[in-house]
């Protein structure tokens, strides 16, 4: 969450660096939104073709890769203002937010596992330290891209 508040500190104070609201608008925010939805739109699209014939088309699972792309979107743009890198970011982006949704907040148990007893509980249970984990070393990582030097 304060990786979230301290990137839209920065878009916020991107403003002044584009002149205007509007060119800010046209130049900052409307391509992040179009070049991300746009990744998470391919990312769903191939999702769909994936797994449809399994569990058929669930509208509600479609929309959410473009959603999270767009989300990306608006952070990886500051990155480069070349398009493509940023489109490639936005994907691995789209891809590690929505998996780690699944896997950590919806606790859903994916794949060739699923519907399998779990053999190790106790190892079920100690994968929230590895979440923590993964979040402190994801905190520094951010945290050394952001801070100026």
């Amino acid at each position: 969450m304060g990786t979230l508040v301290l990137q839209w500190k920065r878009t916020i104070t991107a403003v002044p660096r584009y002149g205007s609201w509007k060119r800010f608008c046209w130049e900052g925010v409307l391509p992040a939104l179009l070049v991300g939805s746009s990744a998470g739109l391919l990312a769903a699209i191939g999702g769909a073709l994936k797994d449809s014939q399994f569990e058929g088309f669930i509208p509600a699972k479609f929309i959410r890769s473009p959603i999270a792309g767009a989300l990306a979107g608006m952070i990886f743009v500051h990155f480069s203002k070349a398009w493509f890198p940023v489109a490639l970011a936005v994907v691995g982006g789209e891809r590690a937010g929505v998996e780690l949704y699944k896997t950590f907040l919806k606790r859903q148990v994916r794949g060739i596992h699923a519907g399998k007893p779990i053999l190790y509980p106790d190892w079920f249970a100690r994968r929230f330290y590895f979440a923590i984990s993964f979040g402190i070393s994801l905190t520094v990582c951010l945290f050394w891209l952001f801070v100026p030097r």
